[in-house]
């Protein structure tokens, strides 16, 4: 059966994002939380530091990554311990478009910390651009009282700003085989990973992360009425939502309150309808019809149908 232009474009995008997975993982970019010897040296949680402490460290890392999302490289320079700026000047940097701090630990001092944090960069597959939202791990200390960013080579894998990707323990055991990297550093990749069906496997686990609490929307034809669905990000990452083949209907509103989503974050879409008397032009008002709205996750271009119904 040929592929239709969406079907292939869908079969780009989990190609894109399961290779992502391999390019993360041979060059040490994503990180994940769990990461064993990045966290074993900094077991205090950021609940335990002085506030002033957690501040000063936000700061720093917020402005670092700031300047990397400004390609304002040669001023990150202030922002990188004396012993890695050899190493973070020769080496290659991310196209950073969108950064969030996700979690603090400190070591005993509060002196040193790893600050974990979701990133989401630009990818090139062959022609196509694609927003790619990956966990990372940093190391920071301090030097001259101020945070600066370091990399410590028996921690992780030897390039900058790097981590391990540890096995994720709560997958379903029905989900696709997951890239990971062992506490020595090797990359384990999923046996038959050249085979593309085990690419689109991979690539799909991805797209099926996030989703509606429900499908339908009910309203009143009688009188003022309100539906809504929540959707909820389990993603790694960020993500942004759209709405998509809304009518217009007299009446008829549709609101979403959260159009960028951080991991674990949930966005309320709601539904109003209030039945006007008259048309426009003073005639009878025709009842509306069903139709189906769609919630579309970007980068992903994953859409969630809504079915609307209208109700006596």
């Amino acid at each position: 059966m040929p592929l239709s232009f969406m079907s292939l474009r869908h079969l780009q995008v989990s190609r894109c994002l399961a290779l992502g997975a391999i390019v993360g993982g041979l060059l040490g970019v994503p990180a994940s939380a769990q990461a064993p010897n990045l966290l074993k040296d900094t077991p205090l949680l950021s609940s335990e530091a002085p506030p002033e402490v957690v501040s000063a460290l936000r700061t720093r890392v917020t402005e670092f990554f700031q300047l990397c999302q400004d390609k304002s490289f040669r001023k990150t320079l202030a922002y990188v311990a004396d012993d890695t700026q050899d190493e973070w000047f020769a080496g290659g940097k991310m196209d950073i478009q969108k950064f969030g701090i996700t979690d603090i630990h400190f070591a005993p001092g509060f002196t040193k910390a790893t600050v974990l944090l979701d990133v989401a960069r630009t990818m090139v597959v062959q022609v196509d651009k694609y927003v790619v939202s990956l966990p990372m791990s940093t190391t920071w200390k301090v030097e001259d009282g101020q945070w600066m960013w370091y990399h410590d080579a028996s921690l992780d894998q030897k390039t900058p700003m790097t981590g391990l990707m540890a096995v994720p323990t709560n997958l379903p055991k029905n989900d696709a085989p997951m890239i990971h990297q062992d506490a020595d550093g090797t990359v384990k990749l999923p046996d038959n990973f050249a085979d593309p069906n085990v690419i689109a496997a991979a690539g799909q686990a991805i797209l099926s992360k996030g989703g509606l609490d429900k499908s339908t929307a009910k309203l009143s034809l009688t009188g003022p009425s309100e539906d809504r669905v929540v959707f909820h990000n389990s993603q790694p990452g960020f993500i942004d939502l759209e709405l998509a083949g809304i009518p217009q209907i007299p009446g008829l509103t549709i609101t979403m309150d959260k159009k960028q989503l951080g991991p674990n974050e949930n966005s309320v879409v709601r539904f109003s309808y209030n039945p006007p008397a008259k048309s426009a032009d003073g005639s009878p008002v025709q009842a509306p019809f069903a139709f189906d709205a769609k919630v579309v996750m970007q980068p992903f271009e994953r859409v969630l149908p809504v079915r609307v119904t209208f109700e006596q």
